[in-house]
C-alpha cells in the first residue's frame, strides 16, 4: 500500500498546491504592422540623450589614472582621427552611454587549427556610438530628441572583400536582409566622422574582381536610408582559412542619411525577401556551410565582444538545452513580412528579494529578434507594468522623449531580473543589461533617487506598432535560426570560450547541449525552478522548495514505515 499512496502524494505535491491564475489574454497584434518590405526595413530605434562630459575629456581622465603608454597611443590616435577629439574639455551633450570602442576578441595564433569544416565563424566587435550634437538654440539642459541610427552600442563584423582584399566592417542585422558597405562620412565631425571612417572603405576600382552592375535601390530603414548601386565581388573574412565567396552581390552606397556603418542583414534571402542571392545564401550554394544556418552571442555589456556561427553552433556560448520554437511564417506574423518572428509565452519580474511576479499582463505575444536594435519594443502596458516592477510611479513620472522611464541607477547593482518565457527556455534578464545607464552614477548621492533616476533609464520603448526584442534583451541569450526549417533555438548566454561544431541536416540541435555552466544569476533562479512552463499555460503554480521538502520527508516516512 506504501507505493501507491506515495505515487498519489507525490502528484498532489506536484499539482495541487496552488492558487489558480487564469491565463492574460493574447495581445491584438493585428494593427502591429510594419511597411512592406520593399519599402522599409527595420531600423534602430532612438535612445535618449543627456547632458554629460565630452568623450576626449573622460579619454583624458583615464589616461591620467593608467598612465603613460596607453595615453601616448590615445593621443596618436587623436591625431590621425582628425578635428573633434581636441575640442575643449567642457561638458557637452553626447550619445547614450559613450562606451569607448573594445577590440574584437584577440584571434588565434593560427586560425587554420581553429576552422571548422562546414562553417564559417566571426568575432562580433563591440563598438562605441558616435556622437550626438547640440541643435542649434537648443538650451545646455535640452534633453536631446534626436534618433541616434543604430543607436548606442553596436555589433560589428568584419569582411575582407575584393582582390587584393579591402576591409570593411558592417553592423550584424538580423532585422533587415541585405549587404552594403560604405556610408557616407561628409559632414560628419568629430566623433561621428571617426566612427564612420573607421569602418573602412571599399573601392571597386582598386578589386580585380569587380563587377558593378547598373542596378540601383534604396533600402529604407526605421531610422535612415541608403541608395546604393549593386556590385558582385570576392567575400572572405580576415584571419579565417574558409575559403573565399566568389561574385557575391552587395551594396556600395552612393549616398546614405543617419547611417555611420554599413550594414550586413542576414534574414530571410532569395525567393523570400530579395531577387538575388544575398550573403546568407551564398554560404550554401558555395558550399562554404552545409545548412542556411546562423548562431550567435553578442556577449554582454561587459564583454569584449561575441560570436557568431554561420553553419555551426558554439556550444561554448551558452548553458543548457536549445530550445526549439517554430519561426512564424510570415502570413501569420504580426506585419506578414518573413522575419525572425517567434511566440513569446510571458515576462515576469524577478526582483533582488527574489520574489518573483506572476506574468506580466499581455505578455503573451509574437516578437522578432533584432541585433540592429539596441533597445527593445513592447506594448505600452507591458512596458509600463516592467517600470513598475522597478518602482517607478508611472502615474507620476514623466517619460524621458516620451517614450522612456527613468530608473534608479541603483539598481545596476542588485540582482533583480526580468525573466522572458519561451516554449522550453527561460532568458533572465539582469537589471545591469536592461538598464541604460547615461554617464557615472552621480557622486555623493547621499540616497537622493531623483538624481540618480535622472542618468538611467528601462532599455524597452513603448510600441502599439509592433515588438521586438533587440540587444537589451539579446545580450542574455544565445540564438540560433534555421532559414530552411523556419526555426528558431534559444539557450541561456554563457561564455566559457569557444567549441563551435558544423551543423548538417540531420543534426538535432535541440539535443546540443552548451558546455558553460550557468551565470550566477540563472543558476538561482534555476535553483528556485524558475525554467518552468508558466502559470498561463495551464492553472496553478508550482510549489515552493519547502513544500516540496516536506512531502518528500513524508514519503520516506511511508516508506519507511515510521
Amino acid at each position: 500500500m506504501a507505493a501507491p499512496f506515495l505515487f498519489l502524494l507525490l502528484t498532489v505535491a506536484l499539482s495541487a498546491h496552488a492558487t489558480p491564475t487564469s491565463r492574460p489574454a493574447a495581445s491584438d497584434l493585428s494593427s502591429r504592422s510594419l511597411q512592406d518590405v520593399d519599402r522599409s526595413m527595420m531600423g534602430t530605434l532612438p535612445v535618449a540623450t543627456f547632458k554629460r562630459r565630452s568623450l576626449a575629456w573622460r579619454l583624458r581622465q583615464q589616461e591620467q589614472q593608467q598612465g603613460g603608454g596607453q595615453q601616448q597611443e590615445e593621443e596618436q590616435e587623436q591625431q590621425r582621427g582628425g578635428e573633434g577629439d581636441n575640442e575643449d574639455p567642457e561638458p557637452t551633450d553626447l550619445g547614450e552611454e559613450e562606451i569607448v570602442r573594445r577590440e574584437a576578441p584577440p584571434q588565434p595564433p593560427s586560425p587554420d587549427d581553429k576552422h571548422v569544416p562546414g562553417t564559417l565563424s566571426m568575432p562580433i566587435i563591440h563598438a562605441k556610438a558616435p556622437e550626438l550634437r547640440k541643435r542649434d538654440g537648443e538650451s545646455s539642459n535640452t534633453i536631446q530628441a534626436d534618433l541616434m541610427n543604430r543607436a548606442d552600442v553596436a555589433y560589428y563584423v568584419e569582411l575582407r572583400i575584393g582582390n587584393p582584399g579591402q576591409d570593411v566592417r558592417v553592423q550584424l542585422d538580423t532585422g533587415s536582409f541585405e549587404l552594403w558597405c560604405n556610408p557616407t562620412c561628409t559632414g560628419q565631425v568629430g566623433q561621428n566622422g571617426n566612427f564612420c571612417r573607421g569602418s573602412g572603405r571599399y573601392d571597386s576600382g582598386q578589386s580585380s574582381t569587380a563587377t558593378v552592375t547598373s542596378e540601383k535601390k534604396s533600402l529604407k530603414y526605421g531610422i535612415g536610408s541608403a541608395n546604393v548601386t549593386y556590385v558582385r565581388d570576392t567575400i572572405s573574412i580576415p584571419g579565417s582559412s574558409a575559403a573565399p565567396m566568389r561574385d557575391v552581390q552587395f551594396g556600395v552606397a552612393d549616398s546614405t542619411q543617419d547611417q555611420f556603418a554599413g550594414i550586413m542583414g542576414v534574414g530571410f534571402g532569395q525567393g523570400v525577401t530579395l531577387p538575388y542571392p544575398s550573403f546568407m545564401d551564398q554560404l550554401t550554394l558555395q558550399n562554404v556551410t552545409k545548412t542556411k544556418t546562423l548562431a550567435f552571442a553578442l556577449g554582454s555589456k561587459f564583454d569584449g565582444g561575441g560570436a557568431v556561427a554561420f553553419g555551426g553552433v558554439d556550444r561554448a556560448k551558452y548553458a543548457g538545452s536549445l530550445a526549439q520554437v517554430p519561426i512564424i511564417p510570415a502570413n501569420r506574423s504580426p506585419d506578414k513580412v518573413a522575419r525572425y518572428w517567434v511566440q513569446m509565452q510571458s515576462i515576469r519580474h524577478t526582483g533582488p528579494d527574489n520574489r518573483t511576479s506572476a506574468p506580466l499582463p499581455g505578455s503573451d505575444m509574437a516578437v522578432f529578434f533584432d541585433t540592429g536594435a539596441t533597445l527593445s519594443l513592447l506594448p505600452p502596458a507591458v512596458v509600463r507594468a516592467m517600470a513598475e516592477s522597478l518602482g517607478v510611479d508611472t502615474a507620476r513620472t514623466g517619460m524621458i522623449q516620451n517614450s522612456f522611464y527613468p530608473v534608479d541607477c541603483r539598481l545596476l547593482d542588485r540582482d533583480g531580473t526580468f525573466d522572458f518565457r519561451f516554449d522550453g527556455v527561460t532568458v533572465f534578464v539582469p537589471y545591469k543589461e536592461i538598464i541604460r545607464q547615461q554617464g557615472p552614477i552621480q557622486p555623493g548621492g547621499g540616497g537622493n533617487a531623483a538624481a540618480a533616476a535622472s542618468s538611467c533609464y528601462l532599455g524597452v520603448m513603448q510600441s502599439d506598432k509592433f515588438s521586438l526584442l533587440g540587444d537589451t534583451f539579446l545580450r542574455s541569450a544565445y540564438v540560433v535560426f534555421d532559414l530552411d526549417k523556419k526555426m528558431a533555438y534559444i539557450a541561456r548566454y554563457s561564455d566559457c570560450g569557444s567549441d563551435v561544431q558544423s551543423i548538417s541536416a540531420s543534426t538535432r540541435l535541440k539535443d546540443m547541449r552548451g558546455r558553460c555552466n550557468e551565470t550566477a544569476v540563472a543558476k538561482s533562479r534555476l535553483d528556485r525552478g524558475s525554467d518552468r512552463a508558466d502559470e498561463s499555460k495551464a492553472p496553478g503554480l508550482v510549489p515552493g522548495t519547502a513544500f516540496l521538502a516536506a512531502v518528500a520527508a513524508a514519503a520516506v516516512c511511508l516508506l519507511l514505515g515510521l
